[in-house]
Order: C-alpha cells, then sequence, then structure tokens
C-alpha cells in the first residue's frame, strides 16, 4: 500500500512539473497562457515565431517575422484553429528597424506584406518629436477603407516599448497580454 502510495505521488509530481510547458499543436504553452511555436525556415523572410493568446472559441495571434537582420516585422491574425497559421503575410503591420531616426513603421497593404516594401500606406514614427502613429480609430478606418480586417490591428508603440524594454525575446517568452498589444 505504501509503495502504491509513493508511485502515486511520483506520478503526480510528474505531472504537475510538466505543466510549465505543455505542448498543443505543436505549441508550447508559456506560463502566462499563451501559446508559443517558433518557427524557423529556409527561403524567404524567416519566421522566428508565432505566439496565440485564447480569444473565446478563437485564438488572437502575433507572427513575427524577421528580414534582413535586424528588420522585424510584427503582424496580427485571429484564427480558430491553432494549426491554421498565416501563409502569405497579413495586410497590417509594425515595421521595426535599428534606424537612429525611427521608432517604428506602421504599414498597411491591400495585398500581404511579403517584402518590406510591400506597403500601400506607410507610417513612419519619429524617435523623438510628436506622437505621428496613427491612432487605433484612424488605423482601424485606414484598414476598413484598404479592405483589411479590423482584428489585424496592432499597437505598435506598444510592441515598440516590449522590443525596448525586453528585445525580441520579449516578444516571444516574457509575460504578455494580447489586449495591452492591441489597444483593448
Amino acid at each position: 500500500m505504501r509503495l502504491q502510495l509513493k508511485w502515486f505521488a511520483l506520478i503526480a509530481l510528474l505531472a504537475v512539473s510538466s505543466c510549465g510547458s505543455e505542448e498543443t499543436d505543436g505549441f508550447e504553452r508559456l506560463a502566462d497562457g499563451s501559446l508559443l511555436r517558433e518557427v524557423p525556415f529556409q527561403g524567404g523572410p524567416l519566421l522566428d515565431g508565432l505566439r496565440c493568446w485564447p480569444s473565446g472559441d478563437d485564438f488572437d495571434c502575433l507572427a513575427i517575422r524577421r528580414f534582413d537582420p535586424p528588420t522585424l516585422l510584427v503582424t496580427r491574425y485571429v484564427t480558430g484553429s491553432l494549426s491554421d497559421t498565416p501563409s502569405g503575410g497579413r495586410r497590417f503591420g509594425c515595421l521595426f528597424e535599428p534606424a537612429p531616426t525611427e521608432w517604428f513603421r506602421q504599414v498597411i497593404a491591400r495585398e500581404p506584406i511579403i517584402e518590406q516594401d510591400d506597403a500601400a500606406l506607410m507610417r513612419t514614427v519619429p524617435r523623438i518629436g510628436r506622437k505621428e502613429e496613427w491612432s487605433r480609430p484612424e488605423a482601424v478606418e485606414l484598414l476598413r477603407r484598404n479592405g483589411v480586417p479590423a482584428n489585424e490591428y496592432v499597437d505598435c508603440r506598444a510592441v515598440h516599448e516590449v522590443l525596448v524594454t525586453n528585445g525580441s525575446q520579449g516578444l516571444m517568452r516574457g509575460e504578455l497580454d494580447i489586449r495591452d498589444l492591441v489597444g483593448l
């Protein structure tokens, strides 16, 4: 009887210790409840990762892509299944480049963003001076007028703050709430 209790205790301990990094459809469950899949591939832009937060029956996700290092594109998509990943890019995104005079660029495109210059509309936000980015209502209206779903909007300034504070690993593995990154 004591031996059985020890085995049950050992099995329970192993089960609890494995919860910190549970796998779901190839995604790793992080401590904050979000799911992460790092997806490097050859040819074309390097997709560093997908990070998704459960949202009702759907998942609210960020795709983090690197182009010519260290240019970083962050886009958002909403999906009903973790197995449905973005194949051709998104049409709204935040483009971060380490240029000394810029913070980021907000990009809206009529077609999916595959290359850095695939923008139909672009707003460059300078490092100093007044805020020049589109507000959420302005961006959502521009998205609507260009045929882009409003649920692709991501707050570039909030993403930039994460990048400045914690680097790209802050987006990939830091404790985050998607609502803080999409202006909700």
